[in-house]
């Protein structure tokens, strides 16, 4: 055995045809533990180094045994340094035998089939895959459901305005997804009108026309009140939005009016839906178009939040994610996304001296800055190399009530030199108010003032809907356009009242716009500042991100405020978010182990008033966590004179998405004697943050949701009392120092076996901002969803029958004109079927309607077809019976030529059995091709033909095979070589002796020709 992965030539050739690579169980999904063996060639003492097919080959085998039953390179089939073959079993079972060319991997045919040397150019084996990981996902269900989808990941970039999506997945590079209309990023825009759902590009089409039917900026208003800050502003930003509060709940929804549909499965009346709901039909779009680019299903997401999101906020993302079908891997902070996408492929320049970099990111809705700190850090723990696992850790500080993010932690393991390159967050600066949005609602404004001292009108333009969509569609414009010019003019055809608007606006009217908003623009940075603790001396560079920096004022005010600090503009504006999100995403994923990352969270304690107004939930109280049945244990367990309650201690987790969650709680008793802590486990960590109702506080059933009659009956009983020697095998006793520190942890099996015996009481935590989404909401919105995606599903599937008939019933009428088709039939088929296609087209034009169902579309599309179907069958045998007649007429005489080789001297190279046998063949198929060729000539072109084509072609395959077994049967001619030399021999002396004769006569008729006879001389 010789290692393989040694890239030294020793001598020793591996002839990777041997590689055999079997799957014994390596983990409990699917076996995945790879076995290879290599052999080596004898007599060998050339190194043969691999070539890059080779090479290509060994990889793609090592990376995918683990998704099939087997997989080896051909020993077989041929293989050069531009091609080889390799036979491959699916999960399912299927053998194929797959081609690697310089053109990528092929099917070349079934396993079977090359076997038989019959590899037939079907459809699917005609198409070169750029890896074996596409190749799999077509051919193998089995490796799709399992493998493929489970391996790829998405970052989402939920901005206000636009949403970028990142995707990683096997055997393609990390890339930006297309949407449907191949863009790299997606309005962020949701229009729901006459039950009708359309997203991004398609619905900012409509916004102008329908824009109280138009919803965005949906992010802003997750988990708030009716009266929160931000939902007073989006009233006032959006008037023509309507925003009501939800039924007994604090969450707001948005009313939306659906019409009667007849033709749909349900009738649809006025609903309102919570803003929840909507982003949810958001993301469900996000993931369709993701597996459509991916070619597979995508679930497996991380998604971008600003910096200030609260806990109710970012809960009611990831609720809206899993009503969309999301797996939800982590929440991460958009600029620390953006400082991940830095520090990735800014690797090589970190060192041990930390180098600092302020992100200054003004996004459509929010202003953001961040502080992050990166530098390389020796490694603490052993120095033997360690698989590299995402490992999370998550902590709280709390200072005066104030919980916020975020320093992470970003650890490459580099594990020859030992060192991590280390990325923190030291500060966050924000303004959750101040964005793009702002600065173009203030040039939309201008831009009315400007209109009404121009032109004069009837009505105010203001009470205009569609006017004011126009209005702000074009101050966007605008706006971009003043950022690279002095000044520009806003037109916009028939605004209000059939008026068209010519406004002239320069930069300097822009700029006075927006002069009062110079000291918020500074804020963030200020406040990042004051967090991280440094001075702006101490920053070693400032980058501008988001579309809004791209304002010239806007880079104007930071450049002064940074003093002599060059501004960077080396991050994507648009993509570096997602990316960094995707980087944070590969972490989750099996597929990569490139990446490893750790996660701690710090302080904040600066809020100005204003934001403390906008977080009030996140200030004041995060949730409240009810505690029940405290007093019967207190009761039960206390004793004055051995024991006494210390008090409860509840520990709670911030998970990677920065969500608070109750991980446990603990009733501390303490025994005066002893010192000892006695800690009764209260309940172990819960999945729900937000009104749910925690049993087993103080204690459980056995299992949830398996109730028993003990149980019943232990509802009201006592906790049960100690022994007097301390002895409580269903209790949690712990020694500590004093009564302030924590125990030791407990694992799980241990803490069920420690529930058994104590009753049920219940706690509930509830949050005290806007109402969050329980399970009964989230089922409610689920089926929502899953009703539009069938009734959109059942349209589209309507739309394409109508299209396909549509398109066919054009074709046929063509058809009926072309010379080759009025050839090939008769005056009745072609009077029958202009008939038929003069019907359909006019039922298209008259009696279909909205109602119409598929069915009857695809039911007339099969009437017309099945009257083409023979004439076409005629036409396409016409063009194909002749080649296909004169490629077997071919095969047949190079197989006489091939049958009457070796026949001279007795040498034949068959028997004559066998050479007898093979020309009858021949002759019997030559018979049946001249009687075919002449019925053929006599069949009229409107009469269906006596041959067809596939018969040729049966004939040909038959020939083929018998040709090969011909071949098998020849004799192998041995040599009489010793009678060959002296055959050889006489040969060489009879032509020696004739050329000596030549010579003596050539030199007589020389002498005689000089005048010499007989040796003597003559002289004239």
């Amino acid at each position: 055995m010789t290692n393989p992965s040694s890239d030294s030539c020793d001598g020793t050739e591996y002839p990777y045809s041997n590689i055999s690579i079997k799957t014994p169980p390596a983990s409990p999904v699917h076996p995945v533990v790879v076995g290879s063996t290599y052999s080596t060639r004898r007599n060998s003492n050339v190194c043969e180094c691999r070539s890059a097919l080779e090479e290509e080959a060994v990889s793609a085998v090592r990376e995918f045994s683990f998704a099939v039953q087997t997989v080896c390179i051909s020993e077989i089939l041929p293989r050069t340094s531009d091609l080889l073959f390799l036979n491959l079993t699916t999960l399912e079972g299927s053998t194929y035998c797959i081609e690697l060319t310089s053109k990528g991997w092929r099917i070349a045919s079934n396993r079977q089939d090359c076997m038989n040397g019959d590899f037939r150019q079907l459809s699917l084996h005609t198409r070169y895959f750029e890896s074996l990981n596409q190749l799999l996902d077509t051919i193998s269900p089995a490796y799709r459901d399992k493998f493929d989808s489970s391996l790829a990941a998405m970052s989402i970039d939920l901005g206000s305005q636009f949403i970028k999506v990142g995707l990683v997945k096997p055997g393609t590079p990390m890339e930006i997804v297309l949407n449907k209309e191949s863009r790299r990023k997606t309005p962020n825009l949701l229009s729901i009108r006459n039950g009708e759902r359309l997203f991004g590009d398609a619905a900012l089409a409509t916004s102008v026309r329908y824009p109280s039917s138009v919803f965005g900026s949906l992010v802003d208003l997750v988990a708030k009140h009716i009266d929160h800050p931000s939902v007073i502003l989006f009233q006032k930003r959006f008037a023509h939005l309507k925003i009501e509060k939800h039924t007994n709940k604090s969450s707001i929804i948005f009313p939306i009016g659906l019409k009667t549909l007849r033709h749909l499965t349900c009738i649809f009346r006025d609903e309102a839906y919570p803003v929840e709901t909507l982003l949810a039909m958001i993301l469900s779009h996000i993931r369709d178009f993701t597996a459509s680019f991916a070619e597979h299903p995508v679930k497996d997401v991380v998604i971008t939040v600003p910096v200030f999101f609260s806990q109710a906020e970012r809960l009611a993302v990831e609720k809206a994610a899993h009503i969309a079908k999301l797996n939800v891997l982590q929440l991460i902070n958009d600029g620390t996304a953006a400082g991940l996408n830095y520090g990735v492929f800014r690797r090589k320049e970190i060192t041990e001296t930390p180098q600092r970099l302020l992100i200054y990111d003004m996004g459509a809705s929010k202003t953001v800055a961040t502080i992050v700190e990166y530098r390389l850090v020796k490694e603490k723990y052993s120095k033997e190399p360690r698989v590299r696992i995402l490992k999370v850790y998550a902590f709280i500080k709390m200072n005066q009530n104030i919980i916020v993010l975020s320093i992470l932690f970003l650890k490459l393991s580099d594990f020859s030199r030992q060192v991590f390159y280390q990325m923190s967050v030291l500060g966050v600066g924000f303004d959750r108010t101040l964005g793009g949005l702002e600065i173009t609602l203030r040039l939309k404004d201008f831009l009315i003032r400007k209109f009404r001292a121009n032109y004069k009108c009837e009505k105010d333009i203001t009470e205009n809907e569609r006017a004011m969509a126009k209005m702000l569609k074009e101050a966007e414009r605008l706006k971009q356009v003043l950022s690279a010019n002095v000044d520009h003019y806003a037109q916009i055809e028939s605004v209000h009242e059939d008026k068209d608007m010519r406004i002239h606006v320069s930069r300097n009217e822009l700029n006075m716009l927006i002069e009062d908003l110079v000291p918020r623009m500074k804020l963030p940075i200020d406040q990042a500042l004051s967090m991280a603790e440094i001075r702006l001396e101490d920053v070693n560079q400032v980058v501008l991100m988001g579309a809004g920096t791209r304002v010239l004022k806007v880079q104007e005010v930071v450049q002064n405020h940074i003093g002599s600090k060059e501004l960077g503009r080396f991050l994507n504006t648009d993509e570096s978010i997602a990316m960094g999100a995707l980087f944070q995403s590969i972490s989750f994923t099996s597929y990569t182990d490139d990446f490893s990352f750790e996660l701690d969270y710090g302080d904040l304690n600066h809020f100005s008033e204003i934001q403390r107004k906008e977080m009030d939930s996140l200030i004041s109280q995060i949730f409240t966590v009810s505690v029940s049945g405290l007093d019967k244990a207190i009761k039960e367990k206390v004793k004055t004179d051995e024991t006494e309650f210390k008090g409860v201690k509840v520990a709670f987790q911030l998970d990677g998405s920065g969500i608070i969650r109750v991980q446990s709680g603990e009733a501390v008793i303490q025994k005066k004697s002893q010192g000892v802590v006695e800690c009764l486990y209260i309940f172990m960590y819960t999945s729900s943050a937000i009104t749910n109702t925690i049993s087993g506080f103080f204690s459980t059933k056995k299992e949830e949701g398996e109730p028993t009659d003990t149980d019943e009956k232990k509802d009201e009983e006592p906790i049960e009392t100690l022994s007097d020697n301390g002895d409580k095998p269903n209790l949690d006793i712990r020694e500590e120092k004093n009564s302030e520190e924590v125990g030791e942890k407990y694992s799980e099996s241990d803490q069920e076996q420690k529930n058994e015996s104590v009753t049920e009481d219940k706690t509930a935590e509830k949050y005290t901002t806007a109402h969050i989404m329980d399970k009964n909401d989230m089922d409610s919105a689920k089926k929502i969803l899953d009703h539009y995606e069938k009734r959109e599903q059942l349209a589209a599937e309507r739309a394409a029958a109508e299209n396909s008939l549509e398109a066919f019933a054009f074709e046929t009428s063509l058809l009926l004109d072309e010379d080759s088709f009025i050839s090939h039939s008769t005056d009745d088929e072609r009077k029958e079927l202009f008939s038929e296609v003069s019907r359909i087209r006019t039922w298209l034009e008259d009696e279909t309607g909205t109602d119409t169902k598929a069915s009857e579309f695809t039911k007339n599309l099969m009437k017309i077809k099945n009257l083409v179907k023979p004439v076409q069958k005629r036409i396409d045998e016409s063009k194909t019976f002749l080649p296909a007649l004169s490629n077997l007429e071919k095969m047949l005489n190079s197989s006489r030529i091939m049958a009457s080789m070796g026949g001279d001297n007795g040498k034949t190279l068959f028997s004559k059995n066998d050479t007898k046998e093979f020309n009858r063949k021949l002759n019997k198929l030559e018979n049946w091709i001249l009687i075919k060729k002449e019925e053929q000539m006599k069949t009229k072109p409107y009469h269906d033909p006596t041959v067809l084509t596939s018969d040729v072609e049966t004939k040909v395959r038959a020939l083929d095979r018998e040709l090969k077994s011909f071949m098998k049967k020849m004799k192998q001619v041995t040599l009489d070589v010793p009678k060959m030399k002296n055959e050889k021999n006489e040969v060489e002396e009879n032509e020696i002796t004739e050329n000596k004769k030549d010579n003596e006569n050539n030199v007589n008729n020389n002498d005689i020709g000089s005048g010499k006879t007989d040796g003597s001389k003559i002289e004239l």
